[in-house]
């Protein structure tokens, strides 16, 4: 994915990485659907399980 270096660079900079990760997050998500959030991204969190359920039950291919 075009960008992937570079959004996992600011994200693992120093400061609030927190206040950059969400919105990363969530402009990969909206522009590419749940396959464009890289899995490692997912899978060190402690609510990863929780959160790929959630993300499984939001239907997908919809025009929104």
């Amino acid at each position: 994915m075009a960008g992937n270096a570079e959004a996992i660079e600011n994200v693992m900079a120093n400061g609030d990485s927190a206040g950059r990760g969400l919105p990363a997050g969530m402009v990969l998500g909206a522009w590419g659907g749940r396959s464009a959030i890289p899995g490692r991204w997912l899978s060190g969190l402690a609510a990863a399980q929780e959160i790929n359920r959630r993300l499984a039950s939001i239907p997908s291919g919809g025009n929104a």
